[in-house]
């Protein structure tokens, strides 16, 4: 249902303007993903020391927290800690566009909730997988494959491609 959803986007998502979808991106997506990964660290005998907004980019604000005691952590703890936010990611995408989808027929506000949530979730989690970013997708993309300098070999990789050469 891509035709609709396109439409709808333009038609709901045009009267909440940027600095509302910055907003509701950091109230919802950013904060349940944040306190997912606080959560998890925490169960996984980590300290949170804090909770605080930082600039992402330098303009885009984001709930950080700082986590310390993570260096004993077994290979599942870290895979669970990592992946923490990104299924959280995953379920806000389908809470989203399930809501979305089941509510587009009312005139509510609920429909464009919806909407915005998937739409927000959906770029975050396509962001957070990028290796190019140090971001949970990447630390779980890099644990999966045992491969701590991914980052490093992703950008050789890319270079490479861009130069010709091959890695």
């Amino acid at each position: 249902n891509f035709e609709l959803l396109q439409s709808d986007a333009a038609a709901r998502l045009s009267g909440l303007g940027p600095i509302g979808q910055i907003l509701f991106s950091l109230f919802s997506v950013n904060l349940l993903c944040t306190l997912t990964l606080a959560l998890t660290a925490q169960k996984y005998r980590g300290t949170v020391n804090s909770f605080s907004v930082a600039l992402m980019l330098g303009f885009l604000p984001r709930f950080m927290p700082k986590i310390s005691n993570l260096i004993g952590l077994t290979r599942r703890e870290r895979l669970w800690l990592h992946a923490g936010p990104v299924l959280m990611r995953v379920t806000l995408f389908s809470i989203g566009t399930f809501l979305w989808y089941l509510t587009r027929s009312s005139s509510g506000s609920l429909a464009t909730i919806g909407l915005a949530l998937a739409v927000v979730s959906a770029m975050a989690l396509l962001l957070t997988l990028n290796p190019l970013s140090k971001s949970s997708g990447y630390h779980l993309i890099a644990v999966l494959l045992d491969e701590p300098q991914l980052r490093g070999k992703a950008f050789k990789a890319l270079f490479g491609r861009i130069k010709g050469n091959a890695y």
